[in-house]
């Protein structure tokens, strides 16, 4: 075997990245030009003709964030400068804080300016082609560090194989509509957990000089050191990047670091070659507390500093570095209790003190310090954000069809191990990483339980943990006692899962892409994207290039700014509590509605674009009085504006049925396939304020 990676590993390599090249720029392709082929049958009228088509010049993207992301890029490098800490997309016209971590931003501008500068685009299209390739981009640089990474612990088919069917389940975090942190985030996660089982945990072998890394078997001490260094790097970056998030996941990984600890045997009695180093753990944190700390003086050097515990900060740091420490003194106590000292005890005290001083800040600080926790945050999240709410809040039925086949991947691996563990001949240095990959596959399971957003590490999280169990019990094979060997048909019925679980995500992502291709169906969260774009910019046109401020359904409001339509006063940022507020005293108002009128003043506000879905509208009322559908809605500005024609309205509310026609006219797509046509539009109303 070695000498097959000798003389093929390049060229086993290089196919795993054509693949990973496919897929990522297929879907970039596929993507754009599948788009293209519906927008050309979108007529305003149910007849195919060559009609001017102005709003097909800027592309749309799929999802809110999307266009922040973008305007924050064009905005940076409008300003000329290095961060962006105010933006005036929304609060008009006092704008707000940015918090977010400027690495995607940079990325945006950085790749804007090289389409512009080698492909002789303009500034708009450049930043448009950026904001298309940049998660794929970021998709396939993750797929080839995994790929790097897997191969110096498992086969390389193993590795291919993983490599492969993670970057097929998670198009959704790098898909070419959804430029944002998210992807960065379970990037730089995953990698942390990757290098850091890949460290061998504290573990290492006295063998030297080894021309190829043995499968299943434990590093020298340079290289687990080398390794514990990257990963702590990369967990400093996930900090920076989602320092909330990051905080479940590294969670996760101490408690079943911990759990590894507590139950494995004392390396004498294991191998006479196998060594054990404690202090491999601190070194881990020390440099994940060093790199948050780094960045987050990229962030905001000089100054001024502030208790912003939204987003990454030096609490953050002191947690890695305590949790680090913590895992260390377990470490000795349990691997070499005659060296463990009342200074150990006293580290490891220390660290636990560290340790628990952010969550008790994030649970029991000002609420300043945590805007999330505000009355407001708390039920804007809990009910209208969908990536806060659980899946059977959600759609149960569809949501879990939808995810099953990664869930019962996941519930088998678990299972699996268990009964490996206890009944085959699993070799000792397989059982840490299972234990952790168990851990925080299990962890991520229950947060998906919890929340929707936490599905994005289930894909990749559960393929390594699958893949390392396959590679486990391959190597029991071969070290075990006949009567300890797992049976050799459980290895390749889970990698036929693993399998089974990738083409049914590449079948549920491709579909929709291959209807759009030959323009016989577009999902419904894009062409309501695709319409809210073309009413955007036909009410920028009929403006005449006039800058708006705006009230408007809050899913609007990043467009609205990224496509020049106008500034918004309410968005779903925590940055932009005061404008959430202001919108719901507006919307919320009794009539006549006099605090709404105080509102327009105060702001300088000119247009207002309701939807007459009336989702908004009672979002707000129940922002303002934390209640919904309650019969006194319909007495309030928002419950007078939800209705077509409302007698009720203020004369300061002039309803503009032009612009109203504008935005709310039909759009018609021509389906090739049957030849018949779709009618679409949005239910929106325009008014005008004279206070």
């Amino acid at each position: 075997m070695r000498r097959w990676r000798k003389e093929f590993r390049w060229l086993y390599l290089l196919g795993v990245i054509v693949l990973l090249t496919v897929w990522h720029g297929g879907s970039l392709w596929l993507t754009d030009r599948g788009i293209r082929n519906v927008e050309e049958q979108v007529f305003s009228r149910p007849v195919v003709s060559s009609e001017a088509k102005p709003w097909h010049a800027m592309r749309f993207f799929g999802d809110p964030d999307a266009y922040q992301w973008l305007s924050l890029a064009r905005d940076l490098r409008a300003s000329g400068g290095l961060r962006m800490r105010q933006t005036a997309a929304d609060n008009t016209p006092f704008g707000r804080e940015v918090h977010w971590a400027h690495l995607p931003i940079w990325t945006l501008a950085a790749l804007a300016q090289t389409f512009e500068h080698l492909m002789d685009l303009s500034s708009p299209v450049a930043l448009e082609w950026a904001g298309r390739a940049l998660m794929p981009l970021i998709g396939f640089l993750y797929g080839v560090a995994l790929f790097l990474i897997l191969a110096r612990r498992l086969h390389p088919w193993l590795a291919g194989l993983a490599t492969v069917a993670i970057a097929i389940s998670s198009l959704y975090d790098f898909h070419p509509l959804r430029p944002d942190h998210h992807g960065f985030q379970t990037a730089f996660a995953v990698a942390a957990l990757l290098l850091f089982m890949t460290s061998g945990m504290g573990w290492t072998t006295s063998r030297r000089n080894q021309k190829a890394p043995l499968r299943n078997q434990p590093p020298t001490y340079p290289s687990a050191r080398r390794y514990l260094l990257a990963s702590g790097i990369c967990s400093g970056m996930a900090l920076w990047l989602g320092a909330t998030v990051f905080t479940f996941f590294l969670f996760a990984l101490a408690t079943g670091t911990a759990l590894a600890l507590l139950t494995s045997p004392s390396p004498p009695t294991c191998r006479v070659d196998l060594h054990f180093y404690p202090n491999l753990y601190r070194q881990w944190g020390l440099a994940g507390a060093g790199c948050a700390l780094l960045f987050y003086l990229l962030e905001y050097a000089p100054g001024p500093f502030s208790m912003r515990l939204e987003v990454n900060h030096p609490a953050y740091a002191l947690w890695f570095l305590g949790t680090a420490e913590c895992l260390r003194a377990l470490a000795l106590w349990k691997h070499d209790h005659a060296a463990f000292q009342r200074r150990d005890l006293g580290m490891a005290l220390v660290g636990t003190t560290g340790a628990a001083l952010l969550p008790l800040l994030l649970l029991f600080g000002p609420g300043a310090w945590v805007i999330p926790r505000s009355p407001l945050m708390l039920q804007l999240h809990s009910r209208y954000i969908i990536d806060f709410l659980p899946p059977w809040h959600v759609a149960p039925l569809p949501v879990y069809l939808e995810h099953a086949p990664i869930l019962l991947l996941g519930g088998l691996t678990l299972a699996l191990a268990r009964y490996a563990d206890r009944h085959q001949g699993i070799p000792f240095f397989c059982r840490p990483p299972l234990i952790v990959l168990g851990a925080v596959s299990l962890m991520m399971g229950l947060l998906y339980h919890w929340q929707c957003r936490w599905f994005a590490f289930l894909p990749p999280v559960v393929t390594i943990f699958s893949i390392y169990l396959v590679s486990a019990m391959s190597q029991a094979r071969q070290d075990a006692p006949p009567s300890r060997r797992p049976a050799a048909w459980l290895p390749i019925v889970l990698a036929g899962l693993i399998c089974a679980q990738a083409a049914h995500a590449a079948f549920r992502d491709l579909r929709p892409l291959v209807q759009m291709f030959r323009a016989e169906h577009m999902d419904a969260g894009w062409l309501q994207f695709m319409l809210q774009r073309n009413a955007i910019l036909q009410l920028k046109a009929a403006s005449g290039g006039e800058r708006m401020r705006l009230i408007l359904p809050v899913a609007m409001a990043p467009a609205a700014h990224y496509f020049g339509l106008g500034d918004a006063v309410a968005s779903l940022y925590w940055e932009n509590e005061e404008g959430l507020a202001a919108t719901a005293e507006f919307l919320g108002d009794p009539l006549p509605g006099q605090r709404a009128r105080q509102v327009v003043r105060e702001r300088r506000l000119t247009h207002l674009l309701v939807d007459s879905s009336q989702c908004d509208t009672r979002m707000f009322y129940h922002l303002l009085y934390g209640k919904a559908d309650a019969p006194d809605f319909q007495q309030t500005l928002g419950g007078a504006l939800s209705q077509p024609t409302d007698a009720r309205l203020p004369d300061w509310l002039c309803p503009d049925q032009r612009l109203t026609d504008i935005a709310s006219q039909a759009w018609y797509i021509y389906i090739p396939a049957n030849q018949t046509w779709a009618q679409f539009h949005l239910p929106l109303q325009v008014v005008a304020f004279q206070p």
